[in-house]
């Protein structure tokens, strides 16, 4: 009996050390890789995940995996992240899609490239002045100094440039210039007085125009090639059709449509020929940098 004891013991605290069994039947709980989605800094970091999160939201209820927002540090990030595969999805401009697209992946068969999920409707650029400024047409913007913003943006650097091209004013023709990086800092920049004028997307323009009469919009672009949501190369080809469908058909259940910060947002199926406007915007200006080649 004594020597029953001890043994008695070790079992016991054996026992206690030890899981349970699982139940007969059940599956093992699974780990799910959340999504990472890459937003480019066109306005504030607190903006965007205002405007993204209700996006990164929905994905992850439809999809039953989790979406993680990232705003990158610069466009060229961003870029590079989706190109190296870092990235699984990203929002990006039409400059930064046809750049990771054309550049980054040049000589690459289709399926070895990024690819297009679903694009937002098409939206514009316009060019801020102020409400008493004597500036009335574009050809009064020669000599004047102009705010435009990141580099490799196409609504608020190419397009606004193109505008000015198109009445014959190049950068040599206005007294000065500078890309301010993100959207909202081009009507601020506006609005004191430190630029004569400015280009930036026509929505966040009449965001500013809501809050701030002393600006007035002083010409708005032909219609642009839209914003899109582009996936890595190799992300389940299932996954991104089911992202596309969650997307362009919306839970009717739900909110319907995808909301950021107060207005609803609808997507597309979008091509990758849907940006070659964009294409021959940017080769007209970065290669002739002659009215006569672009495409309006």
């Amino acid at each position: 009996m004594r020597t029953l004891i001890p043994l008695l013991l070790v079992l016991l605290l054996l026992g206690c050390g030890s899981e349970p069994p699982p139940p007969v039947g059940a599956e093992p709980e699974a780990t799910t890789t959340p999504l990472l989605l890459a937003i480019h800094p066109y306005d504030t970091p607190r903006l965007l995940v205002a405007r993204f999160q209700p996006i990164a939201d929905y994905l992850s209820d439809q999809l039953g995996q989790p979406v993680e927002l990232l705003v990158t540090a610069t466009y060229e990030e961003q870029i590079r992240g989706i190109v190296e595969g870092r990235f699984d999805l990203a929002y990006m401009g039409p400059t930064p899609y046809t750049r990771a697209h054309d550049r980054y992946q040049a000589g690459l068969p289709p399926e070895q490239r990024i690819s297009l999920v679903v694009g937002e409707v098409a939206c514009l650029s316009a060019i801020l002045v102020r409400t008493d400024s004597e500036i009335e047409t574009l050809d009064d913007l020669r000599g004047r100094t102009f705010a435009f913003g990141d580099h490799i943006s196409f609504g608020s650097h190419y397009m606004p440039r193109a505008m000015l091209l198109r009445r014959g004013i190049d950068l040599a023709d206005l007294m000065d210039y500078s890309f301010l990086e993100r959207h909202e800092r081009i009507p601020q920049a506006v609005l004191r007085g430190d630029y004569d004028a400015g280009g930036v997307r026509r929505r966040v323009a009449h965001e500013m125009l809501a809050d701030h009469p002393e600006l007035r919009i002083l010409a708005t672009s032909p219609e642009l090639p839209p914003y899109a949501l582009v996936a890595r190369v190799g992300l389940d080809p299932l996954l991104i059709e089911e992202i596309r469908q969650a997307l362009i058909a919306p839970d009717p259940l739900g909110a319907g449509a995808i909301t950021l910060i107060g207005q609803n947002v609808r997507f597309r199926v979008v091509e990758d020929h849907d940006y070659d406007f964009a294409r021959q915007v940017v080769e007209a200006l970065e290669r002739s940098c002659h009215c006569e080649a672009l495409p309006w």
